[in-house]
């Protein structure tokens, strides 16, 4: 979450380009390793579930986010739009339509739904995993080549974007499930930090080969080289993030880190419109000193610790219900 707040208040292109190719990636793989633990087979219980952890927070955090929006409005830091066709913009939840969002970087939110249910329906018709991975490609594979992955016409709730996302959170299942195995066999430091080091030095290579990624825009550049990039950086830093576990220290200052992780939708909300407010009032962050704006990253990410806190608290619908995963949960995987 860092990493995307920091992502939007960067000006160094090469910095940029090589964060965008793999952060909302990253999320997805992560949303794939989550769903390694639904034993849920009805669609319309997963479905309504899904509802209430995802769409209701997904409009509530724009209701939440919209005063600053409307003082971004009056700044004239974003493009200027009258209430009916805000409106309009969360319900279509995509910034292509011309109709913008309280906050344009939930559109993330609505494209994980729709890519939560289209993994559920495959991975219920699939018998196994070798099945599960062939026509998770296969879907894939008719949207590109039909031109809907890469369309750059609109889509509500960027319904195009969730046929790329279905393959990172594919990775991100099919790496949870055998957790036990990639465990086992790194389980000697010597084998994590180099292979670590090698897929994140991979995943810098691939990415400055490839244009700037924007999922959102559906500008993938070289699918070879996105996926590829994607995956090595985001399962480089779950590798690096696993073995760090194993230590005491580590354990106890990623506390801060769990909280801002159960709370990743207050800050996908009001990250972006924070930075707009920080840069209007503080001129020198609109420059390309890097430094001023990594401030202004850590800044803004601690800030919305308290906006997390009040909202988890008397508005818990707005972040919805995490459910705590036991470790009996995780060495049962089967």
């Amino acid at each position: 979450m860092f990493i995307v707040v920091w992502g939007h208040s960067l000006s160094d292109q090469y910095l940029d380009k090589y964060i965008f190719s793999f952060h909302m990636p990253a999320f997805f793989v992560i949303s794939g390793m989550t769903f390694a633990f639904n034993r849920e087979t009805n669609f319309f219980r997963y479905a309504w579930k899904k509802i209430k952890g995802l769409i209701i927070p997904y409009f509530c955090t724009n209701l939440l986010v919209t005063p600053l929006w409307f003082i971004n409005r009056q700044l004239s830091t974003v493009t200027y739009q009258t209430v009916p066709q805000l409106i309009k913009g969360v319900l279509i939840s995509n910034v292509e339509s011309g109709y913008r969002m309280a906050s344009n970087t939930t559109w993330f939110i609505t494209c994980l739904f729709l890519t939560d249910i289209l993994f559920f329906i495959i991975s219920r018709a699939s018998k196994n995993e070798t099945f599960l991975i062939a026509v998770s490609v296969l879907v894939y594979g008719l949207a590109y080549t039909s031109g809907i992955v890469t369309d750059k016409q609109w889509g509500v709730w960027h319904w195009q974007v969730a046929f790329s996302a279905v393959i990172f959170y594919l990775g991100g299942y099919i790496f949870m499930k055998n957790i036990e195995s990639v465990k086992k066999f790194f389980v000697r430091s010597w084998i994590v930090y180099p292979t670590s080091a090698a897929l994140l030095v991979i995943g810098a290579w691939a990415a400055s080969e490839n244009s700037r990624i924007s999922m959102v825009n559906n500008r993938y550049g070289q699918p070879v080289l996105f996926f590829f990039s994607a995956f090595c950086t985001s399962f480089a830093f779950t590798l690096i993030i696993m073995k760090l576990s194993d230590f005491k220290l580590f354990s106890k200052a990623s506390g801060l880190f769990n909280y801002v992780g159960k709370n990743t939708l207050i800050y996908i909300a009001f990250h972006v419109p924070m930075i707009r407010l920080a840069e209007y009032f503080i001129p020198v962050l609109k420059g390309k000193n890097d430094v001023y704006r990594f401030i202004m990253a850590v800044t803004i990410y601690l800030i919305i610790l308290p906006l997390a806190w009040l909202t988890e608290k008397y508005l818990p619908f707005c972040v919805g219900k995490k459910k705590k995963i036991s470790e009996k949960g995780l060495t049962n995987l089967k």
